[in-house]
């Protein structure tokens, strides 16, 4: 098993991303809940991992834990996530250990056999709030460099139309692939 002083392999990320985004593409009729579920599982098992646990604030609102994987038998954070949501999906993830991060983390963190938490979230297309978290051992690499990787499988996963809704005409998809709009960058501001 890989120790905290050895830096990551941005091979290995790009292979577990590859794996993700691939195995994606394979689903696009399956649910949120499922396309998070093989991204979390492909990660924790790429990396070596412990375990994840997938959150959502549907249907009522409350952020409550909807599927959890523990690859190992060591003891997870509490199924009751005290975490705004908000700064989760609106942000790139938080991440915390023992020394830092924001305190409800280190809370959630405390109650584990986990050295630390990183929370990755985003939307789904019909605005339900989603956050996976992955946990770290004390003798695992840090969580931190995983971060990218994370953020672009979640926001993958979320972003396929859940199979309950009707197609979107081809105008609105175009639009809807924008990531930056002209002005926003300074584009389209000439005179």
């Amino acid at each position: 098993m890989p120790t905290r002083d050895v830096p990551p392999d941005p091979h290995l990320h790009a292979a577990v991303l590859h794996r993700g985004l691939h195995a994606l593409d394979r689903m696009e009729r399956d649910s949120t809940r499922d396309r998070l579920a093989v991204v979390a599982d492909l990660v924790a098992q790429g990396l070596d991992l412990p375990g994840w646990s997938a959150f959502s604030d549907e249907p009522a609102g409350q952020p409550h834990l909807v599927h959890r994987h523990m690859l190992r038998p060591v003891t997870p954070p509490d199924a009751e996530f005290d975490l705004r949501l908000g700064p989760v999906v609106d942000g790139f993830g938080l991440h915390a250990n023992a020394m830092t991060g924001p305190a409800a983390l280190q809370r959630r963190l405390a109650s584990s056999e986990m050295a630390e938490i990183l929370v990755v979230g985003g939307y789904a297309p019909d605005a339900t709030r989603w956050v996976l978290e992955f946990y770290a051992e004390h003798d695992a690499p840090t969580l931190v460099p995983l971060l990218p990787v994370m953020y672009a499988m979640v926001q993958a996963a979320l972003s396929f139309p859940h199979p309950a809704r009707p197609a979107r005409g081809a105008s609105e998809t175009a639009r809807s692939l924008l990531l930056v709009q002209p002005k926003a960058n300074g584009a389209g501001d000439a005179d």
